[in-house]
């Protein structure tokens, strides 16, 4: 599968980037962290996702659909355009 702006599999890709999301904000919010560690049974909120992916063999990366290097600065763009004003770290 090739990528291109917006084309990501939109399914797969909750698969796999959850834990990427987890992993940032974790550390500006411990309580929510913990609270997600917690309802999945996991010693930390990314650890949780992560067993669930290999559990289900759920893709890994983004380069599994075909995201390369060359797509981060366009990624990134469309990314920054939709991030919340109140994501808990900046």
């Amino acid at each position: 599968m090739c990528w291109a702006a917006g084309t990501l599999p939109h399914t797969r890709t909750h698969a796999v980037v959850p834990p990427y999301v987890l992993a940032f904000n974790a550390s500006a919010t411990p309580d929510a962290e913990r609270r997600i560690a917690d309802a999945l049974g996991a010693g930390s909120a990314v650890e949780g996702p992560q067993r669930l992916r290999r559990a289900v063999d759920a893709p890994q990366t983004l380069r599994d659909h075909g995201f390369g290097e060359a797509h981060i600065e366009d990624a990134v763009q469309a990314i920054l355009e939709v991030v919340p004003a109140n994501n808990p770290a900046p």
